[in-house]
């Protein structure tokens, strides 16, 4: 008998068949003998959308079962199986998976150091980095996060210094671990010696910065930000924001506000916090209370707009009178004065009371579809009074019989 061996790399498998010797002199046995393998790897691959589905549904269990199922599950199989377990706080069953693996490439290692951290066993969250065969850059950079979170300033600088290759993730990682250690003054110096920058080094040196008490230091690096030339995003603004509000920086502040609506970073609920936090530090009260009047009616308005969308209302452009492209009309129609008096309504009169909006003009075809799927959403009456009648909006119907 002759044994014959076969690896499939791509599949990460391999089978083992027997046979006689005779079989060698046949050119149909050399068919056979291909399909026969081949046959056999097309079963040991393990479904990736089965596993993930599981996981959805959180049933790491059920998902070890499909697994099972499958001779030789690939490595992105197995990874998505120790991403769930970990979720669910089994480290020890996760682990025991891992040295299950036959194969494991970079991803599935630096998962399993980052779950270790994630469930604060940073030892064996080491012990797994040194039997790493070559940790690559993220496995470097996931260590130091985690000797900073356990408040192990030197051993995170030991690491970096030791790193055969920094990336910008990994002088990033330094930054916000100094600042988050209240090694403001190492941060800095580090900041200093970066040999570029992107968004969120400057934003991680201002938030850093501004966390320590040092918030006027924390706006002079917010200004170094700007005239460098690199775009902010909601963050930066965020922490920028912060800073204002603690170095009771009205003017300055007043200027971000501006920068925020023009930039559309308004909608950023971390922003309008930021927003509330400067005004009432400043002691503008009214201020305050409109900026957050204004997030709270944007967030119904796009609550509204999302639950329209899945009734399946689609926007008539038709009733958008603005000369703009298709998309910016569609979003015009969603600010009609009588949509923006329900939402409001919406956060200011009692759950389950009636909604009466008054105006001098004729509603419009889009308004009133969308009025009578909002009546039904939110379970309340809607009456809207035009130049002409009353509309009144219950469980999707109106009064009018669509005829007005």
């Amino acid at each position: 008998m002759m044994r014959f061996h076969a690896v499939f790399p791509n599949l990460r498998c391999s089978c083992t068949c027997s046979f006689p010797y005779s079989w060698l002199s046949s050119s149909e046995t050399c068919t056979h003998l291909s399909k026969h393998f081949f046959r056999r790897a097309s079963h040991v691959t393990c479904d990736g959308p089965t596993v993930s589905g599981h996981l959805r549904n959180e049933n790491p269990d059920e998902t070890r079962e499909v697994l099972d199922k499958f001779q030789c599950p690939d490595v992105r199989s197995f990874t998505k199986m120790i991403v769930g377990r970990l979720q669910t706080g089994r480290l020890d069953d996760t682990l025991k998976l891992f040295y299950e693996m036959p194969v494991r490439d970079s991803i599935c290692w630096n998962t399993m150091i980052k779950g270790c951290l994630d469930c604060v066993d940073l030892t064996m969250a080491e012990e797994l980095f040194d039997e790493m065969p070559e940790p690559s850059v993220v496995s470097w950079t996931t260590m130091i996060n985690g000797f900073f979170r356990f408040g192990q300033v030197e051993r995170a600088e030991v690491f970096f210094k030791q790193m055969p290759i920094r990336d910008l993730a990994a002088w990033n990682a330094m930054i916000h671990g100094y600042c988050e250690n209240a090694r403001v003054d190492n941060a800095v110096k580090l900041f200093e010696q970066m040999p570029s920058r992107n968004v969120i080094s400057w934003t991680s040196m201002i938030g850093g910065l501004d966390q320590n008490g040092k918030s006027e230091e924390a706006l002079n690096v917010f200004e170094r930000m700007f005239k460098s030339g690199v775009v902010r995003n909601s963050s930066t603004l965020t922490c920028a924001l912060s800073a204002y509000a603690n170095a009771l920086s009205f003017p300055l502040g007043m200027q971000i506000h501006g920068h925020v609506l023009k930039s559309g970073f308004c909608l950023s609920v971390f922003v309008c916090a930021s927003l509330i936090t400067f005004y009432a530090n400043c002691k503008r009260i009214e201020k305050a209370t409109q900026v957050f009047y204004e997030a709270v009616h944007r967030n119904v308005l796009d609550w509204l707009n999302m639950k329209l969308k899945e009734l399946g209302y689609l926007p008539d452009k038709r009733f958008s009178l603005h000369d703009v492209e298709d998309e910016q009309k569609e979003e015009s129609l969603f600010y009609h004065s009588e949509r923006l008096a329900i939402a409001f309504a919406l956060i200011t009169t009692v759950e389950g009371s009636t909604i009466t909006v008054m105006k001098n003009l004729h509603i419009c075809g889009d308004c009133h579809s969308a009025i009578k799927l909002i009546a039904k959403i939110v379970d309340r009456e809607i009456v809207v009074r035009d130049f002409s009648l009353f509309h009144h909006f219950r469980s999707g119907i109106c009064s009018c019989g669509d005829y007005w």
